[in-house]
């Protein structure tokens, strides 16, 4: 189960989200928290001032195709944070393979 809480204050729009797992978490589900955990590792390691966005999405893709799990990752594994007056906390550019867009200093992301 997804839980997915927001919030505004001053026209500023937060998130926070939790997976929750309805059993016992077996072997597997245990497999793909380790792999997750290592793919967040390597997407933080790529983003770096002055290199593109895609990179973040290479890194963390390579992650989870070396563990096998292609089938189970998404197209895109975060997105920027903005500070926007719309009632949505989702910019862009987001991190997908074909973002060339460079990172810059003082932006924020979400990593999915």
């Amino acid at each position: 189960m997804t839980l997915e809480r927001s919030g505004a204050y001053a026209r500023f729009h937060a998130t926070i989200m939790e997976t929750l797992i309805v059993e016992t978490a077996d072997q597997k589900h245990r497999y793909m928290h380790a792999v997750l955990l290592e793919a967040l590792d390597a997407s933080e390691v790529a983003i770096k001032p002055g290199q593109p966005m895609g990179d973040v999405f290479t890194a963390h893709a390579r992650v989870l195709d070396k563990a096998g799990l292609v089938h189970a990752r998404l197209n895109a594994c975060g997105y920027a944070m903005g500070a926007t007056h719309n009632p949505i906390w989702v910019d862009f550019p987001i991190f997908i393979k074909e973002t060339l867009r460079l990172y810059m200093n003082d932006s924020y992301f979400f990593f999915i």
